[in-house]
C-alpha cells in the first residue's frame, strides 16, 4: 500500500509502452520489478504502478505518492519476465498475466486482482466524518487565538500544506483543507510527454543560443503551469522549487541506449544513419551520466553552471503571478532554491533571482508579495543553517535527501 487508490487497467511492462498506449487513449498499469528515475515518464502515463520489490520509501512509492498515482510495492510473489512481457505468481500454477491483460489494484490495502473490477470515484464531500475530524484538528491547532510571526504574518498554529505540481492537484488540495502549497516540483512538469523532447533539446543544445531557443519554448508552458497553481491557491502561499534533479534524468537510459547501439552496429550498413544518431546521443548521455547523482550536478549547483534555466523559471513564475494579480487574484509565490549546502551558493543565485523579479515588476507595472528561500537537505546545510538564514527568507526541509546523506 505504497500510494493509496485503485485502478483497473491493462498491463504494460515499460515506461515507453505506457506512454505509447496512453497516447492512444488506453489506460494502463505499469508493472516493473522496481522503478528508476528514467521510468518517471511512465508514471504520468499510468493509472497505477505495481512492483515486485520495494516498500513505502522506495522510488516507486515516493514518486507515485507525489503524482497521486495508486501504487502497490513489494508484491514479492510476482515473478516478472520483462523479455516475454508477462508475470506469474509464485505458488499459483497456471496464472499468467501478459501485456495487455487487465488487472485491478487496491493500493490502499496492497491488493492485486486478475481481471476487471468496477471502481467508484472517491468524493471528499461525502466524507462527513473525515471532514468533521479535520475541522476539529484545525480548531485545536488554532487554539482559539490568532498569532502573528516576527514578520507580522498571521499564524494559526501548525498547518498542513500540500504537494501540488499542477492546477488540478492544487484545487484538490485546497478542497481537502490545505493552507498552502508547501512544494511544487517543477521537474515533474518537465517529464510530461509533450515537453520532454523540448527539455532534451535544451539539455543537448550546443551553445547558449541553441539552449536559449529551447528554453524560450518552455517559458510559456511553465508560465501556464504556475498560473494554474497560483490561481487555484488564491490567497494562500505557494512554494515553487526551481529545477532540482541532475539533467541526465531527463535523457534516455544509458544502459538501454548502449544496448540499442550494439544492436545497430550488428545490423551493419543498413542502419548506418540511425547508428550515427544513436552514437551521438550515447556520447552526450555518457558525458552527463553520474555514478552518484544525488551528490552531483543538481539543485543550486546546476543553477550556477546553467543559469539560463533559473532565469526562465523565475520569469515564468512572476509573469504568471503578476498576470493573476491584475485579474484580482491574491498571489503569494515563494521561490525555493534547492539543495543549498553553503551560504555562498545562495549569495550567488538569490541576487540574480531578485534582479529578474524586479524586472518583471517593472515590465508589468505590478508588484506582488514574495519570498526567496531554500531547502535544507544536506547535513552541511543543517549544520550551517544559521549563516544560510542570514540570506534565505524561508527554509523548507528535504527529509528524503537529508536522511540518505546523514
Amino acid at each position: 500500500n505504497a500510494s493509496p487508490g485503485g485502478a483497473v487497467c491493462r498491463v504494460v511492462f515499460s515506461a515507453a509502452t505506457a506512454e505509447e498506449w496512453h497516447a492512444k487513449g488506453e489506460d494502463v498499469i505499469l508493472v516493473r520489478p522496481f522503478t528508476k528515475p528514467e521510468d518517471v515518464p511512465g508514471f504520468f502515463a499510468s493509472k497505477g504502478i505495481l512492483t515486485a520489490e520495494g516498500g513505502a520509501t522506495s522510488h516507486a512509492a515516493v514518486v507515485a505518492r507525489q503524482f497521486g498515482v495508486p501504487c502497490v510495492c513489494g508484491a514479492s510473489s510476482l515473478e516478472i519476465d520483462l523479455e516475454r512481457k508477462q508475470f506469474t505468481i509464485a505458488g499459483k500454477d497456471g496464472v499468467v498475466v501478459k501485456e495487455g491483460d487487465q488487472i485491478a489494484i487496491n493500493a490502499t490495502k496492497g491488493e492485486v486482482f486478475s481481471g476487471y473490477i468496477p471502481t467508484v470515484e472517491a468524493d471528499f464531500d461525502k466524507q462527513t466524518e473525515l471532514k468533521t475530524l479535520l475541522s476539529w484538528a484545525d480548531d485545536i491547532c488554532r487554539d482559539g487565538k490568532s498569532k502573528r510571526g516576527t514578520n507580522g504574518e498571521e499564524m494559526s498554529g501548525l498547518q498542513v500544506w500540500a504537494n501540488a505540481d499542477n492546477g488540478i492537484d492544487a484545487k484538490r488540495a485546497r478542497k481537502f483543507g490545505a493552507q498552502g502549497v508547501g512544494l511544487c516540483r517543477t521537474e515533474h512538469m518537465f517529464f510530461e510527454a509533450t515537453r520532454l523532447p523540448i527539455v532534451q533539446e535544451m539539455i543537448l543544445a550546443k551553445g547558449h543560443d541553441a539552449r536559449q531557443a529551447a528554453l524560450d519554448k518552455l517559458l510559456p508552458l511553465q508560465r501556464s503551469d504556475f498560473s494554474d497553481i497560483l490561481r487555484a491557491m488564491d490567497g494562500l502561499p505557494v512554494i515553487i522549487r526551481l529545477l532540482d534533479p541532475p539533467l541526465h534524468e531527463f535523457l534516455p537510459d544509458y544502459k538501454q541506449l548502449l544496448e540499442e547501439v550494439g544492436e545497430l552496429r550488428a545490423a551493419g550498413d543498413a542502419k548506418a544513419d540511425e547508428l550515427k544518431e544513436k552514437e551521438a546521443l550515447l556520447k552526450d548521455v555518457e558525458a552527463l551520466h553520474e555514478s552518484n547523482p544525488m551528490m552531483g550536478l543538481r539543485g543550486v549547483r546546476l543553477g550556477i553552471i546553467v543559469p539560463e534555466i533559473i532565469d526562465m523559471q523565475v520569469h515564468a513564475i512572476f509573469e504568471a503571478a503578476c498576470a493573476a494579480a491584475k485579474d484580482g487574484i491574491n498571489v503569494n509565490p515563494r521561490v525555493m532554491i534547492p539543495l543549498t549546502s553553503h551560504v555562498n551558493e545562495l549569495r550567488h543565485v538569490q541576487p540574480k533571482c531578485m534582479k529578474i523579479i524586479e524586472s518583471v515588476f517593472e515590465a508589468t507595472d505590478v508588484k506582488v508579495p514574495f519570498k526567496v528561500g531554500t531547502m535544507i537537505e544536506t547535513p552541511r546545510a543543517a549544520l550551517t543553517a544559521a549563516s544560510i538564514a542570514e540570506v534565505a527568507e524561508f527554509f523548507s526541509f528535504g527529509t528524503n535527501d537529508l536522511t540518505q546523506m546523514t
